[in-house]
This record gives structure tokens, sequence and C-alpha cells, in this order.
């Protein structure tokens, strides 16, 4: 009877060991698919905020009116905050963060074009700035910016999708696991209840 008490004890032991550890994974392959969600919803808002830059500057060029700029210094902190987060949320993938590492050079350029342009249509006129927005240093500067969010977002996407895998995989391990451990139970519990009335079976002949 010990010996099948010991070995339930060590059944429960590894189910619940093993249990813990899969547990552990499937919490872990979640966070990271919130991770890639929120990569990507971070990085939807860069890419809308530089476009959202790009359109007032132009309203402005065309039009000349002031109230046109007043949005351009949120832009500017939304886009700050933005890569802030994206940089936060892209920590676990190296291709990643190696283009979100390249961002703030574009970041800081951008503000720098928005702002000479701003200062050339208010001292020079709109003929000037349309001059300015339209050379090709500025061109290759915003579609190399607009490109280089739009790869983050490609492989955030790319990396969700396996993340989301992962967390499948991991869910049905942990399932499986404990179909195994359940079983294992009953096979012991079957295996003691045939001890027990064999036991019992002695008793009475003696």
């Amino acid at each position: 009877m010990l010996f099948f008490l010991f070995i339930i004890a060590v059944t429960v032991f590894v189910a619940v060991y093993i249990s813990i550890n899969q547990s552990h994974k499937v919490n872990e392959t979640f966070l990271r698919i919130s991770d890639s969600q929120n990569a990507l919803f971070h990085a939807e808002k860069l890419l809308s905020a530089t476009e959202k830059n790009e359109i007032v500057v132009r309203e402005y060029i065309l039009t000349g009116n002031e109230n046109y700029l007043t949005p351009v210094a949120q832009i500017y902190n939304d886009i700050q905050n933005d890569y802030k987060q994206l940089n936060v949320y892209t920590r676990g993938n190296l291709l990643q963060q190696k283009k979100v590492d390249s961002l703030p050079f574009y970041i800081s350029g951008g503000q720098a074009w928005t702002d000479s342009i701003i200062t050339v249509r208010r001292n020079e006129g709109q003929e000037k700035a349309m001059q300015l927005i339209s050379t090709d240093t500025i061109q290759h500067f915003v579609t190399n910016a607009r490109n280089l969010i739009e790869n983050i977002k490609v492989e955030g996407q790319k990396l969700q999708k396996a993340r989301e895998q992962a967390n499948v995989d991991a869910v049905a391990g942990f399932k499986k696991i404990w179909y195994l451990v359940i079983g294992l139970l009953i096979a012991l519990i079957i295996m003691i209840t045939q001890k027990l009335k064999v036991d019992v079976n002695i008793g009475r002949k003696i």
C-alpha cells in the first residue's frame, strides 16, 4: 500500500512541476503577443503622425495660413512618444530593434526640414517653399522614413503570427500534459482499488 501511495505522490509532484513550467510558457507567449500588438499599434500611430505632419506643412505652404501650424507641436510630441513606446515593445526582436534604432535620425531630420520649410514660407514666400519641399533630398528623406516604419510594421506582423502560433502550441502542450496526468491518476486509482479488493478478499478468507 505504501508503494502505491509513493507512486501517487511522485505522479502528483511531477504533474504540478510540469504544469507550472508549461503554464509559465503559455503566459510568456501571451505576453509576447501583447508586445507585438502594442508595437504594431505604435508603429501605425507613428506612421500616421508623420503623414499628418506632411499634410500640415503642404497646407501651410499653399495657404500661408498660420492656423494650419497649430497641430505641429502636438504632432512632434506624438511622434516622440510613439517612438519611445515602439522602442520598448520591439526589444524582443533584434531585426525590428535595428530598424527602430535608425528612427531618431529620421525623426530629428523630419522636424528640422519641417521647421526649415516653414521658415522659408514665412520669409521667402510660397514659390521658394515649394521648391524646397520638392527637392530630391527631402523627397528621398520622407520616402525612406515612411519605408522604414512600414518595414517595422511588416516585421511586427510576421513576429505576431509566429508568437500566436507559439502560444497555440504552448496551450496545446499544456492540455496534453494534463490529459496525461489525469490518465495516470485514473490508472493509479484503478490499481489501488483493485489492490484494496484483493486485500479485503484475502482478509475474509483468513
